[in-house]
């Protein structure tokens, strides 16, 4: 009441229908299993807080690993500067021919299809978020995660006890997240 209507400005921090799959969507993917190659999914803004370092680094470690692993990154540049350290990363990493770099997604049915067609979400985040909205995205099309012991993100995920919806590790170990990836 205190704060005039002109004033106010309502973030959606939702899943809108588009981003839940129906019981079909689902089944099928259970049915289809883990992909081959194994497809791993970071999709979020492009801002190094996020951990998308890490996860190149990851992709580096487990580049000559028996399991052959895709890494599709998803999302736009707030700081377009950092986008040629991203290409120089992916270079100096040797993970070209393994990194798939998508852009920002416009269509949430985009998202949502990304989540349904990957095996494994990840993000590694040190920005202290309380409820990463791409970690619901990606639970809702039944697909786990990996995220980092930082803010909420260990309790959406049941972190607490065994839990189907991902594993946790420690922030900024790309070592950790190779070896939760790999698991």
């Amino acid at each position: 009441a205190w704060i005039p209507q002109a004033q106010r400005r309502v973030i959606p921090n939702t899943l809108d229908a588009a981003l839940i799959p129906g019981r079909a969507a689902l089944d099928e993917r259970i049915e289809r299993g883990a992909g081959r190659p194994f497809q791993v999914l970071f999709l979020s803004n492009m801002i190094r807080e996020k951990g998308w370092e890490d996860v190149l680094e990851a992709a580096a470690l487990l580049k000559n690993d028996d399991t052959r692993f895709v890494w599709t990154f998803a999302g736009g540049w707030p700081r377009p500067s950092e986008r040629p350290l991203f290409d120089a990363a992916v270079e100096r990493l040797g993970v070209g021919d393994c990194v798939r770099y998508e852009g920002l997604l416009q269509k949430r049915s985009e998202i949502g299809e990304r989540h349904l067609t990957a095996d494994l979400f990840v993000l590694p985040s040190w920005l202290r978020e309380a409820q990463p909205l791409s970690i619901m995205e990606a639970m809702a099309a039944g697909t786990p995660c990996v995220v980092a012991d930082d803010g909420g993100m260990p309790d959406m995920i049941g972190a607490d006890g065994d839990s189907a919806a991902g594993l946790v590790v420690s922030a900024r170990k790309p070592s950790a997240l190779a070896d939760a990836v790999r698991s």
